[in-house]
Protein backbone atom coordinates (compact mmCIF):
# COMPACT_ATOMS: atom_id res chain seq x y z
CA UNK A 1 0.00 0.00 0.00
CA UNK A 2 2.89 2.34 0.80
CA UNK A 3 4.46 1.78 -2.62
CA UNK A 4 1.21 2.73 -4.39
CA UNK A 5 0.99 5.99 -2.44
CA UNK A 6 4.55 6.83 -3.61
CA UNK A 7 3.71 6.05 -7.24
CA UNK A 8 0.77 8.50 -7.43
CA UNK A 9 2.89 11.66 -6.89
CA UNK A 10 5.48 10.37 -9.35
CA UNK A 11 2.79 9.74 -11.98
CA UNK A 12 1.39 13.21 -11.32
CA UNK A 13 4.81 14.81 -11.85
CA UNK A 14 5.41 12.73 -15.00
CA UNK A 15 1.99 13.81 -16.33
CA UNK A 16 2.70 17.48 -15.66
CA UNK A 17 6.14 17.29 -17.29
CA UNK A 18 4.69 15.50 -20.35
CA UNK A 19 1.99 18.15 -20.69
CA UNK A 20 4.54 20.98 -20.44
CA UNK A 21 6.81 19.33 -23.00
CA UNK A 22 3.89 18.92 -25.40
CA UNK A 23 3.04 22.62 -24.97
CA UNK A 24 6.64 23.72 -25.53
CA UNK A 25 6.87 21.54 -28.64
CA UNK A 26 3.71 23.14 -30.02
CA UNK A 27 5.04 26.65 -29.42
CA UNK A 28 8.35 25.78 -31.10
CA UNK A 29 6.48 24.40 -34.09
CA UNK A 30 4.40 27.58 -34.47
CA UNK A 31 4.89 29.53 -37.66
CA UNK A 32 4.67 33.21 -38.48
CA UNK A 33 1.09 33.97 -39.52
CA UNK A 34 0.44 36.68 -42.09
CA UNK A 35 -3.11 38.07 -42.14
CA UNK A 36 -4.02 39.56 -45.51
CA UNK A 37 -6.32 42.51 -46.06
CA UNK A 38 -9.86 41.92 -47.25
CA UNK A 39 -9.67 40.80 -50.92
CA UNK A 40 -11.79 43.80 -51.95
CA UNK A 41 -9.17 46.26 -50.65
CA UNK A 42 -7.18 48.04 -53.37
CA UNK A 43 -4.08 47.47 -51.22
CA UNK A 44 -4.48 43.70 -50.80
CA UNK A 45 -1.26 42.95 -52.72
CA UNK A 46 0.79 45.79 -51.21
CA UNK A 47 0.74 45.11 -47.48
CA UNK A 48 -0.83 42.93 -44.79
CA UNK A 49 -3.42 43.71 -42.16
CA UNK A 50 -1.27 42.16 -39.42
CA UNK A 51 1.42 39.60 -38.64
CA UNK A 52 1.63 37.24 -35.65
CA UNK A 53 5.14 36.16 -34.66
CA UNK A 54 5.43 33.32 -32.13
CA UNK A 55 7.98 33.62 -29.33
CA UNK A 56 10.33 31.02 -30.79
CA UNK A 57 11.25 33.18 -33.80
CA UNK A 58 14.27 35.45 -34.16
CA UNK A 59 13.59 39.12 -34.84
CA UNK A 60 15.90 41.54 -36.62
CA UNK A 61 15.26 45.28 -36.32
CA UNK A 62 16.97 47.56 -38.83
CA UNK A 63 17.50 51.23 -38.13
CA UNK A 64 16.08 53.71 -40.56
CA UNK A 65 18.00 53.45 -43.83
CA UNK A 66 18.56 56.41 -46.12
CA UNK A 67 19.64 56.67 -49.76
CA UNK A 68 23.25 56.71 -50.89
CA UNK A 69 24.43 59.64 -52.98
CA UNK A 70 24.32 58.69 -56.66
CA UNK A 71 25.51 62.00 -58.10
CA UNK A 72 28.70 63.07 -56.35
CA UNK A 73 28.80 66.40 -58.19
CA UNK A 74 25.30 67.50 -57.10
CA UNK A 75 24.70 69.55 -53.98
CA UNK A 76 24.13 66.98 -51.16
CA UNK A 77 21.37 69.21 -49.80
CA UNK A 78 19.24 68.54 -52.88
CA UNK A 79 17.41 65.48 -54.20
CA UNK A 80 19.61 65.62 -57.32
CA UNK A 81 22.40 64.05 -55.24
CA UNK A 82 20.20 61.05 -54.30
CA UNK A 83 17.59 60.76 -57.06
CA UNK A 84 13.83 61.00 -57.10
CA UNK A 85 11.54 59.12 -54.70
CA UNK A 86 11.50 55.95 -56.80
CA UNK A 87 15.30 55.88 -57.15
CA UNK A 88 15.85 56.59 -53.46
CA UNK A 89 13.34 53.90 -52.45
CA UNK A 90 14.90 51.31 -54.77
CA UNK A 91 18.43 52.09 -53.54
CA UNK A 92 17.39 51.94 -49.89
CA UNK A 93 15.58 48.62 -50.36
CA UNK A 94 18.60 47.22 -52.22
CA UNK A 95 20.77 48.20 -49.24
CA UNK A 96 18.25 46.66 -46.82
CA UNK A 97 18.29 43.46 -48.87
CA UNK A 98 22.10 43.32 -48.57
CA UNK A 99 22.02 43.88 -44.81
CA UNK A 100 19.36 41.20 -44.37
CA UNK A 101 21.41 38.72 -46.40
CA UNK A 102 24.51 39.44 -44.28
CA UNK A 103 22.45 38.61 -41.19
CA UNK A 104 20.95 35.42 -42.68
CA UNK A 105 17.55 36.90 -43.58
CA UNK A 106 15.81 37.68 -46.87
CA UNK A 107 13.22 40.19 -48.06
CA UNK A 108 10.67 37.40 -47.62
CA UNK A 109 11.40 37.48 -43.88
CA UNK A 110 10.45 41.17 -43.58
CA UNK A 111 7.29 41.50 -41.50
CA UNK A 112 7.11 45.30 -41.08
CA UNK A 113 8.08 48.28 -43.22
CA UNK A 114 7.80 51.92 -42.21
CA UNK A 115 8.51 54.43 -44.95
CA UNK A 116 9.07 58.09 -44.16
CA UNK A 117 8.63 60.32 -47.21
CA UNK A 118 9.43 64.00 -47.58
CA UNK A 119 7.52 66.16 -50.00
CA UNK A 120 9.37 66.37 -53.31
CA UNK A 121 10.21 69.97 -54.30
CA UNK A 122 9.57 68.95 -57.93
CA UNK A 123 5.99 68.02 -56.93
CA UNK A 124 5.23 71.24 -55.02
CA UNK A 125 6.10 69.62 -51.69
CA UNK A 126 3.87 66.57 -52.11
CA UNK A 127 5.29 63.13 -51.22
CA UNK A 128 5.38 60.78 -54.21
CA UNK A 129 3.66 57.74 -52.69
CA UNK A 130 3.10 56.25 -56.16
CA UNK A 131 6.82 56.24 -56.93
CA UNK A 132 7.51 54.70 -53.52
CA UNK A 133 5.01 51.92 -54.30
CA UNK A 134 6.54 51.25 -57.74
CA UNK A 135 9.99 50.64 -56.24
CA UNK A 136 8.52 48.75 -53.26
CA UNK A 137 6.73 46.36 -55.65
CA UNK A 138 10.12 45.34 -57.07
CA UNK A 139 10.93 43.79 -53.66
CA UNK A 140 7.58 42.69 -52.20
CA UNK A 141 4.51 40.88 -53.52
CA UNK A 142 5.90 39.84 -56.89
CA UNK A 143 6.72 36.55 -58.64
CA UNK A 144 10.31 36.43 -57.34
CA UNK A 145 9.37 37.37 -53.75
CA UNK A 146 5.63 36.96 -53.08
CA UNK A 147 5.63 37.81 -49.35
CA UNK A 148 4.33 41.19 -48.23
CA UNK A 149 4.77 42.80 -44.79
CA UNK A 150 2.62 45.12 -42.75
CA UNK A 151 3.46 48.65 -43.81
CA UNK A 152 3.05 52.28 -42.91
CA UNK A 153 3.95 55.21 -45.17
CA UNK A 154 4.11 58.64 -43.63
CA UNK A 155 4.82 62.05 -45.08
CA UNK A 156 7.18 63.97 -42.81
CA UNK A 157 8.33 67.57 -43.03
CA UNK A 158 12.02 66.72 -43.31
CA UNK A 159 14.72 64.12 -42.79
CA UNK A 160 18.22 64.77 -41.42
CA UNK A 161 19.78 65.46 -44.84
CA UNK A 162 17.76 67.97 -46.90
CA UNK A 163 18.23 65.98 -50.14
CA UNK A 164 16.73 62.79 -48.75
CA UNK A 165 13.15 62.15 -49.79
CA UNK A 166 12.87 58.66 -48.25
CA UNK A 167 13.90 56.80 -45.11
CA UNK A 168 12.83 53.19 -44.51
CA UNK A 169 13.04 50.98 -41.45
CA UNK A 170 12.14 47.30 -41.41
CA UNK A 171 11.67 44.42 -39.00
CA UNK A 172 12.32 40.84 -40.12
CA UNK A 173 11.47 37.54 -38.43
CA UNK A 174 12.33 33.90 -39.04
Amino acid sequence: MKSISRVKPILLVVGIVATLLAFVWRVDAAEIVRYRLDPSSPYVNQFLESVAVPGNKSLLFLSGMVPPAINQTADPNTPQAYGDTKTQTRNILTNIQSILQKRGYSMGDVIKVHGYLVGDPALNGKADFGAFQEAYAEFFGNNQQPEIPVRTRTQVTQLVQPGWLVEIEVTAAK
